[in-house]
């Protein structure tokens, strides 16, 4: 432990005890972490690197294709976070898979909306809508809480 002095406006000293704090990082090269922890992590990892291919095929080929790709990802995302058991050594991915759920979901929807009709200013509104619906079920279920 280290102690820092700082002077206050009376010019007294003042000593406080800081805690050395570790930042665990996690490392799946490790040897000392569980096969189970290495594979959720790459199994999150492996979801992001869908997701991110699904939006390079969109952006660089047709929308359509990159529907069908982000359907097929939340489709996969979902009955992956239903099928993992409770007390069980993936229950710490549960919360990843549920959050990753919003990224397809708001391409789906902003490609699929038929915008044409409403001024550009109003599309964000109309489809921010159902993804803050969305937000607010993730966030309800996942019981997060503001501190």
């Amino acid at each position: 432990m280290g102690i820092i002095d700082i002077l206050n406006s009376k010019d007294e000293v003042m000593k406080f005890k800081i805690n050395k704090i570790k930042i665990n990082k996690f490392n799946p090269d490790e040897k000392n972490i569980p096969a189970a922890e290495k594979s959720n992590y790459y199994i999150g990892l492996l979801y992001l690197v869908l997701i991110t291919l699904a939006e390079i095929l969109t952006a660089y080929t047709t929308p359509q294709l990159g529907i069908i790709l982000h359907s097929i990802i939340l489709v996969l995302l979902l009955i992956h976070y239903s099928f993992i058991p409770l007390r069980s050594s993936a229950e710490r991915l549960k919360p990843l898979l549920l959050a990753l759920c919003l990224a397809p979901l708001i391409r789906i929807i902003s490609l699929s909306m038929p915008l044409k009709d409403f001024e550009f200013v109003y599309w964000f509104i109309i489809i921010g809508i159902p993804l803050f619906i969305a937000s607010f079920i993730v966030i309800r279920v996942l019981d997060l809480k503001s501190k």
